[in-house]
């Protein structure tokens, strides 16, 4: 009861800030303390809301979908889109961690081998899967820049890395274009907590891609402590590993904070982080302490970024 009480507390101490800072900015202009506050309780909410117990809709996603409705009558979007979600900008030369000077040459050979790569293959599978409706008819794999299907494949000829880890197959359309370019005698291990033949509507995967051995799916969740021990010795191997997963706020902090506590045998390990633009991706971005650099110009809309691991 407590908890429940505490949510939804948070929630609504969320929604009327945020609507008294937004009216205030439209009068005032824009307050640097103002949004600092607003994403601290935007932040205390993810927190509070972790828990599901009750198998509905947790307070995070309440707030979120809040969000989206009231932002829009607020704040009229000046863009049209096929997609969009609220995010923020914000300065990085306060950021404590800076790009490397084998990030940055790094990213602009794989930028480079990017260019050249084709995969229509990938726009041919996703055109086959589901009614338009369920597999985002704006999306198309090959589209470069935008996302980042061809980014992945051009780190994976820059990296060349012997094991390639993927934290979230989704559809796997993310292995299917890093299998594409591995190096001979290399393999790419997927992590989901859904099988691949559990009736996706997105799923682009046939038996035929995991013939070879080179492409191996795990179940697990491997931001429980228990179920990424059990599979560090996979991960440990990894020169490169790609992170996909549900951006929730709690996922990938969780995940990060499990690969903090472990070694690598790579040194630096490269780990791409998907859509770091996303709102609960922006804190978890900007707490990572490696030499990082954001790739969203050459990678996913939604945010790309490049971690020097270790």
């Amino acid at each position: 009861m407590h908890r429940n009480r505490e949510r939804s507390s948070a929630l609504i101490e969320f929604i009327d800030t945020w609507r008294a800072s937004i009216a205030t900015e439209l009068c005032f202009g824009r307050s640097r303390e103002g949004r600092r506050r607003n994403l601290s309780i935007y932040q205390r909410c993810s927190q509070i809301g972790w828990g599901d117990e009750g198998g509905g809709v947790s307070t995070r996603e309440r707030a979120d979908r809040i969000l989206r409705k009231i932002l829009p009558r607020l704040v009229p979007n000046p863009v049209h889109a096929y997609y969009a979600e609220p995010s923020l900008v914000f300065s990085s030369e306060d950021d404590r961690a800076q790009p490397s000077e084998t990030l940055i040459s790094l990213a602009l050979e794989a930028a480079r081998v990017s260019k050249g790569i084709a995969l229509d293959d990938l726009d041919a599978r996703w055109s086959k899967t589901g009614p338009p409706n369920k597999r985002h008819p704006y999306l198309r794999p090959s589209c470069w820049p935008g996302e980042h299907y061809r980014l992945l494949a051009g780190l994976t000829v820059a990296v060349q890395p012997q094991l390639v880890v993927e934290i979230g197959t989704g559809g796997g359309l993310s292995a299917l274009a890093i299998k594409k370019v591995l190096p001979i005698g290399s393999r790419i291990a997927t992590f989901d907590v859904v099988g691949w033949q559990a009736g996706r509507s997105f799923n682009v995967l046939t038996g035929s891609d995991f013939e070879d051995g080179s492409l191996v799916q795990y179940l697990a969740d491997l931001s429980k402590q228990e179920e990424f021990y059990e599979h560090l010795s996979i991960l440990q191997r990894a020169s490169m590993i790609f992170v996909d997963g549900p951006k929730d706020g709690i996922f990938e902090q969780r995940l990060l904070d499990n690969m903090r506590s472990a070694s690598f045998d790579t040194k630096p390990m490269i780990l791409i982080l998907d859509d770091i633009r996303l709102w609960n991706m922006l804190g978890i971005w900007r707490k990572v302490s490696f030499p990082k650099l954001d790739l969203t110009s050459f990678g996913h809309w939604s945010g790309t970024g490049l971690i020097e691991w270790g």
